[in-house]
């Protein structure tokens, strides 16, 4: 079974440590959620977790290293490119089409350039590739931010029945 290890995990920012010895494992089809305060370390533990930043002690074991996906928070494409350039191509693209048609997201909106979406459209764009990438681990953070009622419903019904 694939997993993803994280061991005694500590990460600071200047002077303050957000994460302090932490230890996690996450198994193939573990769907977990991570509850805190504002600034206890949950999207940082996410990055590391993902790959996207390093700890500054202690060690993530990710077998299959390619098979992560980081969903961040708020939009982290270049504002300049489109949606299709954001997106990817090939089997991905063919993936996100299918699911953004399912979000009835215009599929004209993907030749623009980001900047001139609105905030839900860009987060959709988020989701569906970190989705469409179909990478075993999702680590998602704060994935309902800027999305409509309709939008939240299908994340929650595309987090139950999505198997990587």
């Amino acid at each position: 079974m694939t997993n993803v290890t994280a061991k005694s995990i500590t990460k600071a920012y200047q002077t303050i440590t957000v994460l302090d010895g932490v230890d996690v494992v996450l198994n193939e089809g573990d769907k977990v959620v991570l509850v805190g305060e504002n600034g206890s370390g949950k999207s940082t533990l996410l990055k590391i977790m993902s790959g996207v930043i390093e700890p500054d002690r202690g060690m993530v074991t990710i077998e299959q290293y390619q098979q992560t996906s980081y969903i961040a928070q708020d939009f982290s494409g270049d504002p300049e490119s489109s949606g299709y350039d954001f997106i990817g191509s090939g089997k991905i693209l063919r993936r996100a089409l299918k699911m953004l048609a399912e979000l009835d997201f215009p599929e004209a909106l993907l030749s623009l350039q980001t900047k001139l979406l609105s905030g839900g459209q860009k987060k959709i764009l988020e989701v569906v590739r970190g989705f469409a990438s179909g990478a075993l681990f999702l680590f998602l953070d704060e994935p309902e931010n800027h999305l409509d009622y309709f939008g939240r419903e299908w994340l929650v019904g595309t987090i139950e029945e999505y198997r990587g």
